[in-house]
């Protein structure tokens, strides 16, 4: 009987996080935000196909011009609905499968954060899911606000575990959780503030000055694992002008095209023929047979760093000649082949070095500290010796 009475929340969570994943999937306003979501998956999934990782620049979404989706908005729920994908090769189970779990999650970690307050948990986490969809509803990425609302209630938890239980095993989960708000959340310090009050009302409580060390070490190191999303997010903001629907246009684009991308280049002046026109998620290339003096414009957005080269030849290229940031290319008699390739910036290539260290540094802590990390890896060692 008691073990029936544990599962009863976690299937009363399910049957919830099911009559919400219907309700957005049928509610004609509610399913144009799965549609936008699925859009932003392709996306992502392209990225993975590049090698580009993490995944800053999408070639579809813009008006088919590009823009810098995933170095602005909250990647993880993306990066997850790619892991569902790999599995399923299905884009629209891969989005309801991410928008069950954050329904789900939000239902089981609010109803355990509660328990653990000893309040009426189901009646409270059944209102709280409703709070969720509703800010959904006002939220321009529904998505990552639902995972927002359901890694919120398991970052409280986590910082009365390490309350109650002051060791660098439950420190290691609490960073983890902060990790994955970080990723998860628009607007990041607004979603650290709460986290942080309560931690000092816990500190208050308890006058320890262990938790309020390990609470701070497991903040820094969410900052640091998160750092590949959120340093540019922050230092390279004045990159980019939000428009609409979520979108940074990059701060080169003054007027954005009126018309969506029709070719994926246009010849202004000159005679060359163009063929082998290939673009992938942060690149594109194609040859040409210049019979004289050419100026080809490229339907991309200018972002910083994106550089193009001419027979392995790196060329000066130029974007500020026409309201819309899109690069302009000369090209000079004969046959040509052209690549175009966004790099990371030095703040994105240390953000990405410190997100590495940060994750090279927590598994080993975690090898350290789980008994059962620590035998699986002996046993796979023992069988491959």
């Amino acid at each position: 009987m008691a073990k029936v009475k544990n599962l009863w929340p976690h299937l009363l969570g399910l049957i919830i996080s099911l009559s919400f994943l219907l309700l957005f999937t049928s509610v004609p306003y509610l399913k144009s935000y799965v549609n936008d979501q699925i859009i932003n998956l392709i996306e992502m999934d392209k990225c993975f196909r590049d090698g580009q990782i993490p995944c800053r620049w999408v070639p579809d979404l813009g008006g088919g011009y590009g823009y810098p989706l995933f170095n602005y908005s909250p990647p993880l729920p993306f990066y997850f609905g790619e892991a569902i994908y790999f599995l399923s090769n299905n884009f629209d189970f891969s989005i309801k499968a991410a928008l069950i779990v954050g329904f789900l999650g939000s239902y089981v970690f609010m109803y355990y954060l509660l328990t653990y307050w000893r309040l009426k948990a189901n009646l409270l986490s059944f209102i709280y899911v409703l709070l969720s969809l509703y800010i959904v509803t006002l939220s321009e990425n529904s998505l990552g606000q639902i995972w927002q609302m359901m890694l919120l209630p398991l970052c409280f938890l986590n910082i009365n575990v390490l309350s109650k239980k002051l060791n660098l095993r439950n420190t290691l989960v609490a960073s983890l959780s902060f990790t994955l708000l970080i990723l998860s959340a628009n607007f990041i310090f607004i979603s650290l503030a709460p986290i942080s009050i309560w931690i000092i009302y816990r500190y208050l409580k308890r006058r320890s000055s262990n938790f309020l060390f390990l609470c701070l070490a497991s903040v820094l190191l969410a900052l640091m694992l998160s750092a590949f999303y959120l340093i540019p997010n922050l230092l390279e903001k004045s990159l980019v002008h939000k428009v609409y629907n979520f979108q940074y246009i990059p701060q080169s684009t003054n007027e954005i095209p009126k018309q969506e991308v029709l070719q994926k280049y246009q010849i202004l002046t000159g005679d060359s023929d163009i063929f082998n026109f290939k673009q992938g998620s942060n690149w594109l290339k194609f040859a040409t047979k210049t019979r004289e003096h050419t100026i080809i414009r490229l339907s991309t957005y200018y972002f910083p760093n994106w550089k193009i080269f001419v027979d392995g030849k790196e060329v000066n290229f130029e974007y500020k000649n026409n309201s819309s940031g899109l690069m302009n290319l000369i090209l000079g008699k004969g046959d040509h082949v052209v690549e175009a390739r966004l790099y990371d910036t030095p703040i994105r290539s240390m953000s990405n070095a410190i997100t590495l260290g940060a994750a090279f540094v927590t598994l080993l802590l975690f090898i350290i500290q789980f008994p059962l990390v620590r035998g699986w890896i002996s046993y796979y060692r023992k069988r491959i010796d």
